[in-house]
Order: C-alpha cells, then sequence, then structure tokens
C-alpha cells in the first residue's frame, strides 16, 4: 500500500482485503482478524497475522536506511509499530526468513531476534520511558 500503516476503526473502514477478496461490507467477526482495511485515501491496516512482521520490517529499514524513508509518519505511527512488535511477537515463519536474510545477506534484522529492542531503540521517537 501506498498509504501509512495506522489501527483503523471498524466504522471507518472503506474496503476490507483478504487475499484476492475486495469488499466494503465488513465480515464476519469470527474471521475479521483475517482481513486487512483500507482508509480512503488515508490508512492501511494489515491483518493481524501480519501487524508484526510489518511493524519489525518498517522499524529495520528505518533504523538502517532513515534517508529513504524521510519522517516516520509518513510511513506509519511509530507508537503503532511498537505495540504491534508487543502484541505480535515473530512466528517461526519471521524467524526463517530472518535465518535465510543472514544466509544471503549477511545481515540480521534484530527487531525478530529481540522484539524488545522497538521500543528501546524508538524511546525517544516516542517519549517513552524505560
Amino acid at each position: 500500500s501506498n498509504y501509512p500503516f495506522q489501527v483503523i476503526p471498524d466504522e471507518d473502514v472503506y474496503k476490507w482485503y483478504n487475499q484476492d477478496v475486495v469488499s466494503t461490507t465488513k465480515p464476519d467477526e469470527s474471521d475479521i482478524d483475517n482481513w486487512s482495511r483500507v482508509k480512503k485515501g488515508k490508512a492501511w491496516e494489515p491483518h493481524v497475522q501480519s501487524r508484526g512482521t510489518v511493524a519489525r520490517a518498517v522499524l529495520y529499514f528505518y533504523t538502517m536506511y532513515p534517508q529513504y524513508l524521510g519522517e516516520m509518519n509518513r510511513v506509519g505511527d511509530v507508537n503503532t509499530f511498537i505495540q504491534w512488535c508487543d502484541d505480535y511477537q515473530p512466528t517461526d515463519w519471521d524467524v526463517t526468513r530472518n535465518d535465510n536474510a543472514e544466509h544471503y545477506q549477511g545481515n540480521r534484522n534484530p527487531y525478530v531476534d529481540h522484539p524488545e529492542l522497538c521500543g528501546r531503540a524508538f524511546e525517544e521517537m516516542v517519549g517513552m520511558e524505560q
């Protein structure tokens, strides 16, 4: 998405996305976590299973290549990314991908290995006290 990442309340959702399906109707509550959301022209919220992965990737990229992102708020709210790091711990898939990145690129995403670093690394940006 070209929209910044953000938490979007149900009432503000313009479209819901689930793999190849796009809907303007709110999905059933039992399936809602499988749907990504867009707020028309404003923001994107990935489905639950991807939130931690997205947060750690964005924070890693911002840590390593800040000159390419500009202001963090163009990509999303740092508080949201930190919350997603806390709420959605790395999966086996995340760890395997990190292992593969190290094998081929020679570097790792420390936020996958140590998700608690997300808050510490960006505490000045959000004014957090650790």
